[in-house]
């Protein structure tokens, strides 16, 4: 499961839009002087030395029949409307967040709307040739011209009389009002250690009803309390559900201002280990420059070589972390504005994945328990949690414990996260605890790579069969789990009559056939523990390599 780049509710919810007002988008009056002009250096998208001018939907006459007369104060009154009476209607700039989510929304429509604008086709053709290889940035590079040329003209009414022009639709711009899944998670994420949270929603007008209702489905998770009551709260509020209010309820009860600032300015978000690994995965070479404008030294820089003589990607990702750390609440993606724009758009709205079984089962057979607990406090489980577990495995007595011992302890209690933050539980989250626990990158830095996953081996399924087929009931329990219907429960009971071991292990072989290249330790790991199967069980599959069964 992937939280989904930048989808609003309101895109998929609400088609219409109300005109009433919207609360101020800027945090202070002074937002809308923060768009900066993200491609520092034009032209260097692909490096290919061309003149070729291109156009990309030529000379062609603007759609202006049947135009709704309403789309102006219905679709962007809101852009107009302002929380204070003595607040101006007119003459107001597109803050950071409009503008990008402008970029993401109108996709073909772009070249249209800057001729609407005014610019000429020599600057549109420079736009798309400079970004051939990302739409956003062809939009990007068309509004920030325009903004630049037009200085304080460039309005969003002068915008909005454009975009009315072109008869571009009302539905693509409702994002622009509501939260995206992807801001709600992240705040919630950011507000699980807040204090005043309830206060919040009480504002934004869900009940003390709701509240408990969140706390009754999320007992044991702040995290997910809160974004179960953000779903709700734009769940009900609809359309009315905007940013605007969402960060007025956030300021009115004393949130700190670097939890929700990336609202306002999705650059102003601060990278997260996860960023720095998709951006350093981007480059083959040449990664120098980069470091050296962030503001390593040249000596930063050879340490980094030296730790990773071979690997490109992990030299790279090695200086973004020091960087990071040095950087403090400072290193928001918006330092990263010079890079490619089609991997700047990436990190403005990131598409993350959930963690799988496998991954949480790898990563603790390799953690000491003690570094473990910290990484599961950080991660929101509560000390209680955490003692109770580690009395449930004995680990504070006196007998010596296999590291086998130590890894299902770990892999339960990542399990028990995982169980707990459901959709939270991310993989930006988990590298923000493991790297808070001062654990070395390369004992987690698989967790970045596209997941090749390998297949059980023939004596990883002999052993899974050894340890499953003791568990009552197991056939029954595990069929549909494992894709399989209730009568191939039968036909291996049939089958094989000499001992449930043979019916399970018919059982694994048949699961192997049925999903051929797909059945992989990822997937069988996740349905081992969709079905209710404890992790000693099948711990032993959540190794990067095969295990040795031997001794």
């Amino acid at each position: 499961m992937e939280i989904e780049e930048g989808t609003s509710w309101c895109e998929k919810k609400y088609p219409g839009v109300s005109d009433s007002g919207v609360p101020e988008t800027d945090l202070d009056g002074s937002m809308t002087d923060q768009v900066s002009r993200t491609f520092q250096d034009r032209g260097t998208t692909n490096g290919a030395d061309t003149k070729q001018k291109i156009s990309v939907q030529g000379k062609k006459e603007l759609h202006t029949a049947s135009i709704d007369k309403s789309f102006l104060s219905s679709v962007f009154g809101w852009f107009k409307s302002a929380s204070k009476p003595t607040a101006s209607l007119t003459g107001r700039q597109l803050t950071p967040r409009e503008l990008y989510h402008l970029c993401r929304t109108l996709g073909p429509h772009w070249e249209q709307v800057g001729q609407q604008l005014g610019l000429d086709q020599d600057t549109l053709d420079r736009c798309a040739l400079d970004n051939r290889d990302s739409q956003w940035g062809q939009v990007h590079d068309m509004l920030l011209t325009w903004m630049e040329r037009s200085g304080v003209k460039a309005t969003v009414e002068m915008l909005t009389e454009g975009l009315q022009a072109v008869g571009v639709g009302p539905h693509l711009y409702n994002c622009i009002r509501v939260p995206s899944l992807f801001e709600l998670n992240h705040l919630a994420w950011k507000l699980s250690d807040a204090s005043g949270w309830e206060d919040v929603m009480l504002h934004l007008g869900l009940t003390q009803d709701d509240i408990r209702h969140a706390k009754d489905a999320h007992p044991d998770y702040r995290c997910s309390q809160v974004h179960h009551m953000l779903l709700m709260w734009v769940e009900k509020s609809g359309t009315e559900a905007t940013v605007g209010r969402l960060c007025d309820a956030l300021k009115n009860h004393n949130v700190e201002t670097e939890k929700f600032l990336f609202l306002t300015d999705p650059s102003l978000r601060q990278v997260t280990l996860w960023d720095l690994a998709q951006l350093s995965r981007s480059f083959h070479s040449d990664w120098e420059p980069l470091a050296l404008g962030l503001g390593l030294t040249e000596d930063d820089i050879e340490s980094c070589k030296k730790k990773y003589p071979n690997n490109v990607s992990r030299q790279l990702l090695s200086a973004l972390l020091l960087w990071k750390v040095q950087s403090g609440t400072q290193g928001t993606v918006s330092m990263l504005s010079g890079i490619d724009s089609h991997i700047y758009k990436s990190l403005l709205s990131p598409s993350v994945p959930v963690a799988s079984v496998w991954q949480l089962g790898t990563v603790g057979n390799k953690l000491h328990p003690d570094i473990c607990d910290a990484v599961c406090l950080h991660l929101g489980l509560t000390r209680e949690m955490i003692q109770a577990h580690r009395e449930k495995y004995r680990l504070d007595s006196s007998e010596a414990w296999e590291m086998s011992q130590y890894g299902i302890h770990n892999i339960s209690l990542l399990l028990r996260w995982l169980n707990m933050a459901g959709s939270q539980a991310t993989l930006d989250k988990l590298c923000e605890s493991l790297h808070y626990a001062d654990v070395q990158l390369d004992m987690y830095n698989f967790l970045f790579d596209p997941i090749t996953s390998r297949h059980p081996t023939d004596l990883e399924l002999v052993q899974l069969a050894v340890q499953l087929h003791s568990i009552p009931w197991v056939l029954t329990h595990l069929c549909c789990p494992m894709g399989f219907q209730h009568h191939d429960v039968l036909c291996w009971e049939r089958t094989d009559p000499g001992g449930t071991w043979f019916q399970v292990h018919a059982m694994l072989e048949d699961w192997r056939n049925k999903f051929g290249g797909e059945a992989t330790v990822v997937k069988l790991c996740g349905q081992l523990h969709d079905g209710g199967v404890a992790p000693d069980k099948y711990w032993f599959l959540c190794h990067e390599e095969p295990k040795s069964f031997e001794g």
